[in-house]
């Protein structure tokens, strides 16, 4: 038969196993999330030195697309 106590040892356990998880998970978008944005600016960076390229000084460095 499950006592109170046991129920409660049994709640924290699996609460601290889903807190374990969520930060794992955390960890995992913030990687993510970091990698997006190198991608994004490599790419916003090649297309300004093109832009630059192609008319002779850098047009949009503003956000004017």
């Amino acid at each position: 038969m499950l006592y109170i106590e046991d129920i409660k040892v049994i709640g924290v356990n699996t609460l601290c196993m889903v807190a374990m998880r969520v930060t794992t998970i955390n960890e995992t978008l913030q990687t993510l999330v970091l990698l997006a944005t190198i991608g994004y600016t490599l790419v916003r960076t090649v297309n300004e030195i093109q832009k630059y390229k192609d008319n002779g000084k850098s047009k949009s460095s503003d956000g004017e697309d």
